[in-house]
């Protein structure tokens, strides 16, 4: 596996993981009212650069 491919890897898992966090933390009730509206737009963020970096992936996966 090439560098690009294991960064690409590294960077889905971390975005996987900072959308699970959100979005427990905001089925839980545990951010504070006022950090809800942040927290979905960080939430909308993370979905879209993982998407970016899963189509990013796909292409280098190709490239093979």
């Amino acid at each position: 596996m090439n560098s690009y491919l294991k960064f690409l890897y590294d960077c889905i898992h971390e975005c996987e993981c900072n959308i699970k966090e959100a979005e427990e933390r905001l089925t839980e009730g545990v951010v504070p009212i006022a950090e809800i509206k942040d927290t979905k737009v960080f939430l909308e963020e993370w979905r879209e650069e993982l998407k970016d970096l899963k189509q990013r992936r796909k292409k280098e996966e190709k490239k093979k």
